[in-house]
C-alpha cells in the first residue's frame, strides 16, 4: 500500500462530478483535489503537457469541511494551463475539470501553489490511465520541496558568516 508522506501538501481525491454545459466543446470531469500543510497561499497553478484541462479549469472552492470558500475564482487559460487565486488561506478544497477523453490514457500535471511570488508547495501528479480518474490507486504525486529561506534567516546568516570571516581575520575583537 502506497503512502504519500504529508511533506508539503495534503492532495487527495476526494470526489468526482459529472459537469455538463451547453457552452462546452467537449464532455469534461471534476474531480477534487486538497492543498494544505503548506502554510499560507493565495494563488493555484496547474500545468500539463497534454491538454487535458477543460473550462472552467478550477473552481467549487471550499474548505476542509466543504463549506463554500468566498472571494477565491478560478482562470481557465488553455488546455495546458489552469489557475486561481483569491485571500490568503492555509488549507483548500478545489474541483479541477480534465477533459473525459484522458480518463484512460496517462497524464501529468505540475502543482503549484504561491503565496504572492513565494513557492510554497509543488506536487507532480500522474495519472496512469488504467482505470477511473477518480480512483486513488490510479494517481501518484511526488511532493518537491518547495521550501525557500525567509529572507530574514538569509540575513541572519549572512552577518554571522561576515562576523566569523572578520574575527577570524582579526579585524574586530570577537
Amino acid at each position: 500500500m502506497k503512502i504519500i508522506r504529508c511533506l508539503s501538501a495534503a492532495i487527495l481525491i476526494a470526489l468526482m462530478g459529472i459537469l455538463s454545459s451547453p457552452t462546452r466543446s467537449q464532455a469534461s470531469m471534476m474531480v477534487d483535489f486538497s492543498e494544505g500543510s503548506v502554510g499560507n497561499f493565495d494563488t493555484l497553478i496547474a500545468t500539463s503537457t497534454d491538454t487535458v484541462f477543460t473550462i472552467p479549469g478550477f473552481s467549487d472552492f471550499r474548505d476542509f469541511s466543504y463549506n463554500p470558500v468566498a472571494g477565491w475564482g478560478g482562470a481557465f487559460t488553455s488546455a495546458n494551463v489552469i489557475g486561481a487565486s483569491g485571500p490568503v488561506r492555509d488549507e483548500l478544497v478545489f474541483g479541477m475539470s480534465f477533459d473525459e477523453t484522458f480518463a484512460t490514457v496517462p497524464f501529468s500535471v505540475e502543482f503549484y501553489a504561491y503565496e504572492q511570488t513565494t513557492l510554497r508547495d509543488w506536487v507532480t501528479m500522474n495519472y496512469n490511465g488504467a482505470g477511473l480518474i477518480t480512483n486513488y490507486a490510479n494517481w501518484d504525486f511526488i511532493v518537491h520541496n518547495a521550501a525557500v529561506p525567509e529572507s530574514g534567516a538569509l540575513l541572519l546568516l549572512g552577518s554571522g558568516l561576515a562576523l566569523a570571516g572578520l574575527a577570524l581575520r582579526g579585524k574586530i575583537g570577537l
